[in-house]
């Protein structure tokens, strides 16, 4: 008696298979618990992550909008993301916050030459000033870095009259500003025949060097 009560019923037992599928050619009653007759918006994953059993697709909800079409996006702290956007002709960078779906632009210019056809990958960092900087490469122009909270635009002419200038900056942004790997003048060494004996004598040249 004591086994009969250890044997356990196998006639109300759930199988969860991974090779489900939906079938809508047969009558319910003639199909098992292996497929499905209706799964809109379904997929063969529960929300947990429990694999083989039917669940709903997550939806999407509208949050915010970009002025372009968005091509790249860098986690930068918390819920906020770094944004960039373009339209192959002005390039907008931005910050879009996730907790109120709040988007603010940081720069909207020409110059950063983003392209539809090139995403945008990079990653940020807190400054020892408790500033950020974003970096970003695209694959079609050089590598680039900018502090969100100091944008680098072209300075304005100066009077050379004037003793004491006060920079003033236009409202364009200064692209090579945001070279990661900025273009420096090189030294080029020519070699003399020194005065000395056993020793050379050598003058640096600069030159820029070729862009």
């Amino acid at each position: 008696m004591a086994e009969e009560n250890n044997i356990q019923p196998t006639s109300d037992m759930k199988v969860s298979l991974f090779n489900k599928q939906m079938i809508k050619d047969l009558d319910e009653t003639m199909m098992s618990g292996a497929f499905w007759t209706s799964a809109i918006n379904a997929v063969n994953h529960s929300h947990r992550g429990d694999m083989g059993v039917l669940g709903n697709e997550p939806g999407n909800r509208f949050v915010t909008r970009t002025p372009y079409d968005l091509i790249g996006a860098v986690p930068l702290t918390g819920d906020q993301w770094v944004l960039f956007s373009t339209d192959d002709v002005s390039s907008e960078i931005g910050i879009f916050d996730d907790s109120d779906g709040a988007y603010r632009k940081i720069v909207n210019d020409r110059g950063p030459g983003f392209k539809r056809t090139h995403l945008i990958t990079g990653a940020a960092k807190k400054n020892y000033d408790c500033t950020y900087s974003v970096y970003w490469a695209d694959g079609l122009n050089p590598d680039r870095m900018m502090n969100l909270d100091r944008v680098p635009y072209k300075e304005k002419p100066r009077k050379k009259k004037a003793v004491c200038v006060v920079p003033e900056y236009t409202t364009e942004l200064d692209v090579e500003a945001l070279r990661l790997s900025r273009l420096v003048k090189s030294p080029a060494l020519r070699l003399k025949k020194s005065s000395l004996g056993g020793a050379f004598l050598m003058v640096l040249i600069r030159r820029l060097l070729p862009t």
